[in-house]
């Protein structure tokens, strides 16, 4: 997943036959997957985990923060005249203990939503929040834009190679920001896993970020590379089962009429579970 709004918020601060021979009961065999896989109206609620250090050079110093975030999400996909409409909506809000994230952000974000419009390779367009900004629920948005996978044009086979790329701007923690993204895939065999017929894809992403905004006044400017890798899962009927990824981040923050600037390093293992 994409993990670069916490950047914005350092700024002030997974996922036979028996042995006597005889053929298995057709109720104990599970159906065969369907030829191809693709993003089609569903239901499902997932806990989302993500933990995340973040270090910072200041005045010679290295400071060091950490932030842990968990949360219940339900996902729904409809079917529309222009294709797929997304929801997200917040459950609730388990954990979050960041630096410039209290409990009014944590009592806002419980019960938000966002929207989006899903193409059938799971690009998400226009995503929208219901309610209005806060650095918790900017965190939340970014990371429910960046939750599926890019599938194949046609669908999703086993055994299969593609690629995405992609530029996109969002505004964040006071900055609009740039990312190019370029995204490699690679899908594995279908099997069985927790009870489900499971298929696994693996991917490694590579991107730069770099944007301007203002914080307490301040122009500043910020400019990174990162890299990040994991594995998703899908099952037989379409619904995303999932995901690990861990991500690497190095970036500039400049305070542009004081000439200050920061390096910031991040590293950010997230952990998307189906829950249903």
């Amino acid at each position: 997943m994409q993990k670069w709004v916490w950047l914005a918020m350092t700024i002030v601060g997974f996922i036979g036959c028996s042995a006597s021979g005889s053929a298995p009961n057709a109720a104990d065999t599970p159906p065969a997957p369907p030829p191809e896989v693709g993003f089609g109206p569903s239901v499902a609620s997932y806990l989302f985990s993500s933990h995340r250090l973040v270090d910072r050079e200041l005045a010679g110093a290295t400071r060091t923060d950490s932030t842990f975030l968990q949360y219940q999400f339900t996902a729904v996909i409809t079917a529309v005249d222009s294709g797929l409409l997304v929801s997200f909506g917040i459950d609730s809000v388990l954990a979050a203990t960041a630096p410039n994230i209290v409990q009014g952000d944590i009592d806002q974000a419980k019960g938000a939503t966002y929207t989006a419009f899903l193409s059938p390779t799971g690009r998400m367009e226009e995503l929208r929040p219901s309610l209005s900004s806060s650095p918790l629920l900017d965190v939340l948005a970014a990371q429910t834009a960046a939750l599926f996978p890019v599938l194949p044009p046609g669908g999703l086979l086993p055994s299969q190679t593609w690629a995405d790329t992609t530029e996109t701007k969002r505004t964040e923690g006071g900055a609009l920001i740039t990312f190019r993204v370029v995204t490699s895939y690679r899908s594995h065999e279908w099997n069985h896993t927790e009870g489900r017929m499971v298929l696994p894809i693996d991917w490694d992403r590579v991107y730069q970020l770099e944007g301007t905004g203002n914080q307490f006044g301040r122009q500043f400017t910020i400019e990174g590379n990162g890299t990040a890798s994991g594995r998703s899962w899908f099952m037989r009927d379409g619904l995303f089962a999932g995901s690990v990824s861990e991500d690497d981040l190095v970036a500039r923050l400049k305070i542009d009429d004081l000439g200050i600037v920061t390096p910031v390093r991040q590293h950010q293992v997230d952990t998307v579970r189906v829950l249903q």
